[in-house]
């Protein structure tokens, strides 16, 4: 009889620590995809570019291009392609002007929105280079230097 009183203890603590993991909270993680959205915005304060030592202001009208390309969002090595925007499944590059005044401020500028599973990412990754920058009637091509990379990995820990 003691055994018996022994195991069925054992058995109503397993149940007890059991139950919890069968309770439905209602706050339970989607098994539906999120849209993940990637935005740009230049810094507001800056309204000035200085080239080979001569210091030009940015007016309307300037440009300051830049290509975006191959966006990746990773849970740890797994990754899910992003896009320009949810209705949309072919990746393309874009070119875009950082230095488009919206009022006072630049432009936000979306890079990506995409929908991607459910789920607790650690890094986005994509690629940007600078085309050209025009102020004025000056139109300057922009090159990366030789051996440098063009993606840009932001590690950072979200949950969608």
């Amino acid at each position: 009889m003691r055994i018996q009183t022994k195991f069925l203890k054992t058995y109503v603590i397993i149940l007890f620590l059991l139950h919890p993991l069968a309770c439905d909270t209602g706050v339970e993680l989607s098994q539906d995809p999120g849209i993940l959205r990637v935005v740009l915005q230049a810094d507001s304060t800056e309204s000035s570019i200085t080239i080979a030592n001569k210091t030009y202001s940015v007016e309307e009208g300037d440009r300051y291009g830049i290509k975006v390309f191959q966006g990746k969002v990773y849970q740890d090595s797994t990754f899910y392609v992003l896009y320009k925007n949810p209705s949309t499944y072919v990746q393309e590059d874009q070119i875009l002007n950082i230095i488009e005044a919206d009022g006072e401020a630049y432009k936000s500028l979306i890079l990506f929105e995409s929908r991607v599973p459910a789920g607790t990412y650690d890094k986005v990754q994509f690629g940007l280079t600078a085309t050209e920058v025009q102020l004025g009637n000056l139109i300057i091509p922009i090159l990366l230097p030789d051996g440098e990379s063009p993606l840009i990995d932001l590690h950072e820990s979200f949950v969608i």
